[in-house]
């Protein structure tokens, strides 16, 4: 049986990580003839203003996230004009493993390309890592790209596993 990939989820938010993702992403797509979603999550708590405290009916989330749709959108089209590849964007708001792992399920998308930040120590332990999180709740299968290397051609593949009894 073949596995064919048909639309790839990219998650970014702007780092080199995301980049580094993205990259990865547009050469599995170019060989798989696969459309990309570019997606955005606006974690609300991550980028609480002041003036949302204490203010709350002063909403700064409607500018940001248009904001981030027009960016978004003319990077989608610069990609898709440089690469041939069909690239749409998506802003949503929320918990950031969580609208991935859904918009993945809703979309039916075939992979998840995502970019790790490497977080650890203390940071990690109490922040976690989105891309962890991603890995254990997505629909389908993820693939993570270092912060520190980009790989656009795979001769070996690694499969890990986990030999365990099955409640």
């Amino acid at each position: 049986m073949k596995s064919q990939i048909k639309s790839i989820l990219i998650p970014t938010d702007f780092s080199e990580s995301s980049e580094n993702a993205l990259a990865v992403g547009i050469a599995i797509a170019e060989r798989q003839k696969a459309d990309i979603v570019l997606l955005h999550v606006v974690d609300r708590f991550a980028n609480l203003q002041p003036t949302e405290v204490f203010l709350p009916e002063i909403q700064l989330m409607p500018d940001i996230n248009l904001m981030i749709e027009i960016r978004l959108k003319e990077f989608s089209e610069s990609v898709s004009k440089k690469t041939g590849i069909k690239v749409e964007s998506k802003v949503l708001n929320g918990q950031p493993f969580e609208r991935i792992c859904r918009l993945a399920y809703e979309e039916n998308n075939s992979l998840i390309v995502i970019g790790t930040h490497g977080t650890s120590g203390l940071r990690g332990l109490f922040m976690g890592s989105e891309a962890y999180r991603v890995v254990k709740s997505a629909p389908c299968p993820v693939l993570t790209v270092p912060v520190n290397g980009i790989r656009k051609e795979f001769k070996r593949y690694f499969f890990p596993i986990r030999l365990s009894q099955v409640h």
